[in-house]
């Protein structure tokens, strides 16, 4: 019977939030609020790095293997990220920094939404995102996965057939 809450209550937050952000689909920029999160800068983001509060990154595979914030969990907002709605009530209060790329998507605004309605009291969303961290010159880790280099490769060898 719990398994079943869960789930009716799973489908019911992701609805509710996309009808939310559906209105925001054809915006150019992420909101610069997101209900029940806080909103911060770089220099917040920073000083929440430096108490060890916990860094989301909800960008793409490719994205994540080229650069993202030292020490961040990445889950991919199209794959991935639903395994944050299994987190204890316990975690649920641990301070959580939603980031993506910068101000113009809108991936770490949804997220941060769905994070609090899934019941975290803590949500931070970083509305500057990586590139905004990375020009600040803060700890990053930059390099190619496996997956990536594959692709990359891939696509080389194509173009010298051709």
């Amino acid at each position: 019977m719990a398994y079943h809450t869960l789930s009716s209550q799973f489908k019911t937050s992701v609805v509710a939030i996309i009808l939310l952000f559906s209105s925001l689909s054809y915006a150019s920029e992420a909101p610069f609020s997101v209900s029940g999160a806080k909103t911060i800068d770089v220099g917040e983001a920073k000083y929440l790095y430096d108490n060890g509060a916990l860094f989301l990154d909800v960008r793409s595979e490719d994205e994540w293997a080229i650069g993202h914030v030292t020490g961040a969990i990445h889950l991919d907002l199209a794959s991935g990220f639903e395994a944050l709605f299994s987190a204890s009530n316990d975690e649920k209060g641990t301070p959580v920094v939603i980031y993506c790329n910068s101000p113009e998507s809108l991936r770490a605004a949804f997220a941060s939404a769905v994070s609090v309605q899934w019941g975290f009291t803590n949500v931070f969303f970083f509305r500057g995102g990586y590139f905004s961290w990375m020009t600040s010159d803060y700890p990053t880790y930059m390099g190619y996965s496996e997956s990536v280099k594959a692709n990359f490769d891939s696509a080389r060898a194509i173009k010298t057939v051709n």
